[in-house]
């Protein structure tokens, strides 16, 4: 069994480590310490990193008789080693950890919302707690960032078993030996083996980035300390650089994108109006162009340089048109295909449909009368895939392939 040294000191990051052998473990080598300040994976919060004499220590386990393995990347030379401990990851570990536990008391005392579970991630954490709205949220985030302003001491300790009921802990352990309680003061108490900082100020900001419900319980990302200055800087530059492009204050940004979605959805409205009016005159043009067969009128066109939606507003207007079988198709980004017929033609256009789809790699569907979809398989050009189209029409109708 290795002793956890950094339950005694989580601000260590330099030690010395007496010789051992290397032992391996599936797909890794390492050792397991006597003593150790690196600490494993365990409760949420991840490994720490560093050196291990030459070597580099790449991940920390905890083993199932207690042993703590340092998976290694490197010969460590000749024991007695110097470890060192990565001194960022350490201190971001214990920003991101203790900011967890202010912020899931904070929901507990708040809006009385337990936290279920933490992920302590690279770039962000999220609790889930057990919350069915969303709304007041912000408190919580208050009321937390108002114990780290206050300084308060954080301590560590441990305790029997049979002291834990009277010590009001925020969630009761599972373990039945003794237990390591960390303790806000006059805020909060939990049961926790992970590392932390000695006074809330050290946590320096706690930020919620977003809530997502995930079945009956909401999760909360988050970041704590350096991140989430970090991410102050990124989101402050991106926000200058837009103001900047519309031209306006950074508090007015607002407002100026307000008007520019409603100055876009203008257009949108009016464009589309146009491109009623342009379909309405390409379907008398093209379907004057169609050629007969079988009984009916045939025709097939590539449209180009326009969207999807004026695909659908001239199928409108042909579809409309007696006698008419038609092919379209826009070899945009994502081609988009439509086949269809007017009155007084009886074809079923599903099985034939189902069959081109099949064939030139598009996918889609509809009714007997008008069937559409999009998607073209790599390597296959759209006017093969239109011609291909258009054979199987003319079959359909009776013209021969």
């Amino acid at each position: 069994m290795t002793r956890k040294l950094y339950f005694d000191d989580s601000y260590a990051l330099e030690f010395e480590a007496p010789a051992a052998p290397l032992v391996e473990r599936p797909g890794a080598t390492g050792v397991v310490l006597p003593a150790t300040f690196f600490y494993p994976t365990s409760g949420g919060q991840p490994f720490d990193t560093g050196a291990l004499g030459a070597a580099r220590v790449v991940d920390v386990v905890e083993e199932d008789d207690g042993g703590i393995f340092h998976r290694l990347e490197g010969d460590p030379g000749a024991g007695p080693w110097k470890a060192r401990i990565d001194a960022a990851r350490r201190l971001d570990h214990m920003q991101q950890h203790t900011g967890q536990h202010l912020l899931s008391a904070a929901f507990v005392q708040a809006l009385r919302a337990p936290t279920v579970s933490f992920h302590l991630g690279e770039e962000t954490c999220t609790i889930d707690v057990e919350l069915s709205g969303t709304a007041r949220v912000g408190e919580a985030e208050a009321l937390a960032n108002q114990v780290i302003a206050e300084g308060r001491e954080v301590r560590a300790f441990e305790v029997d078993p049979s002291e834990v009921e009277k010590l009001g802990l925020r969630k009761p352990p599972a373990a039945r030996e003794r237990i390591r309680v960390v303790e806000v003061a006059d805020f909060d108490r939990s049961a926790c083996g992970g590392t932390h900082v000695r006074r809330t100020s050290e946590v320096q900001l706690v930020k919620v980035l977003g809530v997502e419900k995930v079945r009956e319980q909401a999760r909360v990302e988050f970041v704590c300390g350096l991140r989430a200055l970090r991410d102050y800087g990124v989101k402050h530059e991106l926000l200058k650089g837009l103001a900047a492009k519309f031209t306006t204050a950074p508090a007015a940004l607002g407002a100026a994108l307000d008007k520019r979605l409603d100055e876009a959805a203008a257009q949108r409205r009016a464009l589309e109006k146009l491109e009623q009016e342009l379909a309405a005159f390409e379907a008398d043009s093209a379907a004057a162009s169609a050629q007969p067969v079988g009984g009916a009128r045939l025709l097939v066109r590539a449209v180009e340089g326009r969207s999807a939606a004026y695909l659908r507003a001239l199928s409108g207007k042909l579809k409309a048109k007696e006698g008419l079988v038609f092919a379209l198709g826009t070899a945009q980004d994502a081609p988009a295909w439509i086949f269809g017929h007017g009155p007084g033609v009886e074809l079923d256009l599903r099985p034939l449909w189902k069959e081109w789809c099949a064939a030139v790699g598009a996918k889609g569907g509809g009714q007997a009368d008008l069937v559409q979809g999009g998607g073209l398989a790599a390597g296959t050009a759209a006017a093969d895939a239109l011609e291909r189209a258009a054979s199987a029409l003319r079959a359909a109708l009776g013209g021969g392939r």
